[in-house]
Formats: structure tokens, C-alpha cells, sequence
């Protein structure tokens, strides 16, 4: 494994074990990070407080893991082809959708994310009916 592919699967680890502040860690003062914003944790958010932000608005929103199943290195690029897998807070609906997370990695830490995920199917299970007994 590349030094750039330890740092994202490293990223994903801290992200599993919800170690938040390991996560900010190991981004660039100046990271940007970017989401849809049909999704209520997308945007833009630049540097270590816009990402701490980000990540409160995705976990109030969503229980979610994260499963990388192949890191694609590209020069500084590593390209995530992932599954994220988890429950929809507000009305308690699973969810499984595809992913790919677009990585910059500069100087072994974490200087831009694109997360791109199956939009569609994230909406649909946010909108469903909540579940119950």
C-alpha cells in the first residue's frame, strides 16, 4: 500500500471508530471538502472547522460505515470506490448505496474530498415513511 492509500484507508479507520478528532488530524489546515447539496450535509466547506462541520451535519443526519472496496492511486489522487451502509436518524430506514470519494493527498495529509454518492437512493431512503413498531 502506497503512502497516500494508507492515509485515506487511516482516514476511514478513524472515521469507523468515530474518532472525529484523528479524522481532523489528518486533514490540511486548508482542506475542502465538497457534497451535493440536495443531501441536508452537502456543500462546500473549507478548512479544519468547515470539515468539523461537515462531519456533525452527516453523523445528526445519518449512522453510517463506510466500506472502501478498492483505492485507485492517481499521482496525488486516490479514488475510492466505496459501498456506505448504515440508518437514516429521522425515520430509522437502512440504507446500502454506492460511493466514490475523490481524495487529494499532498504532503501525507488530506487536502480535498469530493464524496459523490448514489444521490438518488440516499434521498429515497430519507424520505420514507419513518419506521415503526
Amino acid at each position: 500500500m502506497s503512502e497516500r492509500t494508507q492515509v485515506v484507508s487511516d482516514m476511514y479507520a478513524a472515521f469507523e471508530r468515530r474518532d472525529v478528532a484523528a479524522v481532523l488530524r489528518g486533514l490540511d489546515a486548508d482542506i475542502r471538502l465538497a457534497k451535493t447539496s440536495m443531501l441536508p450535509w452537502g456543500g462546500t466547506y473549507r478548512g479544519t472547522a468547515g470539515a468539523a462541520s461537515f462531519f456533525q451535519k452527516l453523523t445528526t443526519s445519518v449512522e453510517t460505515t463506510i466500506i472502501a472496496e478498492e483505492l485507485i492511486e492517481a499521482g496525488e489522487t486516490v479514488v475510492a470506490v466505496a459501498r456506505t451502509r448504515g440508518r437514516v436518524r429521522s425515520n430509522d430506514v437502512r440504507f446500502d448505496v454506492r460511493a466514490v470519494h475523490v481524495w487529494t493527498i499532498r504532503d501525507g495529509r488530506v487536502a480535498a474530498i469530493e464524496f459523490y454518492t448514489d444521490t438518488p437512493a440516499m434521498l429515497a431512503a430519507m424520505e420514507q415513511a419513518p419506521t415503526g413498531d
